[in-house]
């Protein structure tokens, strides 16, 4: 695939039990970056490389809806799975570049 295409950021929520709940957010790439260069600008922004809190990536929470949030056990971060170059139409509610959406990271990280 070309670096034109659009970028899949495939992430996931873990809870105490170890139970998993995958999502996905699909940016542009209007600035044709690499996979490598995403993964590596991505990384250095979370917080181990892989942990992030949603609502501060402003993309959706995968908490369960079957089992309530307990504060006691359960935490809020989630944690980065992949980058894809994708065909998918752009589905980010914000409707950011991949580049804009890696600028919002280094800050909040």
């Amino acid at each position: 695939m070309s670096a034109a295409c659009n970028v899949e950021f495939s992430y996931l929520y873990r809870d105490a039990g170890n139970f998993k709940q995958y999502g996905h957010v699909v940016f542009s790439n209007h600035s044709n970056a690499t996979l490598k260069a995403v993964t590596d600008q991505l990384s250095a922004a979370l917080i181990d490389g892989f942990f992030f809190e949603a609502s501060a990536a402003r993309v959706p929470d995968l908490f369960f809806d079957k089992f309530p949030f307990n504060p006691d056990l359960d935490h809020s971060w989630h944690e980065f799975h992949a980058i894809f170059f994708t065909d998918k139409d752009v589905d980010d509610a914000h409707r950011r570049d991949v580049s804009t959406f890696l600028e919002q990271m280094k800050l909040n990280g």
